[in-house]
């Protein structure tokens, strides 16, 4: 992160975690850039309450005015500016069929899955966000830990956010068996992002038979086990490509990283999944960070 024209800023981040959930409270004195990306692993909820937020997501410029509900989807924001703001932001992640219907949807599908919150629904939700944080960082300041009263208001948020999900994309439950065996085989991609595995490795590490593997993937995702590998390697790469400040060779050092064997191989599976080149992504990426330092 760093300020825009060097300007002063001053920000207040404030974190609190439940059950599988992450809960960011951020308020900026100034105008900041937040040169990041999504990584594939979640989806966050976001609501701004004062202040402006601009997000380049897409190779296109997005502002959302005070009180608009975002949500950020993986593989698809590459910065995020913000304008004396107040934002918070409930990033989802772990064991979810919600966060696994979302990842396995198509690149290219996922701008028609972006709603905003009503906003007497965002005023409403964005209250109790701030005084969980609030709560929050003052507990955390005197070295206690959570009521039940606070971790209970946590966990009313997180099943909300999860709600609010659920009902954009019109999901049906899945079976928790299934739900269990992908966040197994998801966590294990997460944390060796160079392996290509098969699928007999895959069905070793979720603990049930291949042909079980493929049924809960079908289930859950709609993408066979090694469909759903590559995606996340995909899209773990281009959140490297969006944060990346280097040169064209660095697109080589990140196709290796993320287990192709090639430049080539990387980039016909990229252009397959997100409909442009690893190069025009990186080209993208550089010319925005020239803008704005410009």
């Amino acid at each position: 992160m760093y300020a825009l024209d060097d300007g002063p800023v001053t920000a207040r981040v404030s974190l609190a975690r439940f059950q599988n959930a992450e809960l960011f409270y951020t308020e900026i004195s100034g105008n900041l850039i937040n040169a990041s990306a999504m990584d594939g692993n979640d989806f966050v909820i976001g609501i701004l309450l004062a202040g402006s937020v601009e997000l380049f997501q897409n190779h296109t410029w997005k502002s959302y005015r005070p009180n608009d509900g975002m949500i950020f989807l993986p593989g698809d924001t590459a910065l995020i500016v913000l304008r004396s703001a107040r934002t918070f932001s409930l990033r989802l992640s772990g064991k979810s069929e919600t966060y696994l219907k979302i990842k396995a949807l198509p690149f290219k599908d996922h701008e028609r899955f972006e709603r905003t919150l009503g906003t007497p629904d965002a005023t409403d939700f964005s209250r109790l966000l701030r005084f969980c944080a609030d709560e929050f960082d003052r507990l955390h300041a005197s070295g206690q830990t959570a009521s039940p009263q606070i971790e209970a208001l946590g966990k009313a948020i997180w099943e909300r956010a999860r709600a609010q999900m659920q009902s954009m994309l019109r999901l049906q439950g899945s079976d928790p068996a299934h739900v269990e065996i992908c966040s197994d085989v998801d966590t294990f991609l997460a944390q060796h992002p160079m392996r290509k595995l098969v699928t007999q490795e895959l069905a070793e590490i979720a603990h049930c038979s291949v042909r079980q593997l493929y049924r809960a993937f079908q289930s859950v995702t709609d993408l066979s086990p090694g469909e759903y590998a590559l995606r996340t390697r995909l899209f773990r790469a281009r959140s490297r490509l969006l944060s990346s400040v280097g040169n064209g060779r660095v697109i080589g050092l990140i196709a290796r990283q993320h287990g192709f064997s090639s430049s080539s191989k990387f980039s016909e599976a990229y252009s397959r999944e997100f409909g442009e080149t690893p190069s025009r992504t990186l080209a993208a990426r550089l010319k925005m960070i020239d803008e704005l330092r410009g």
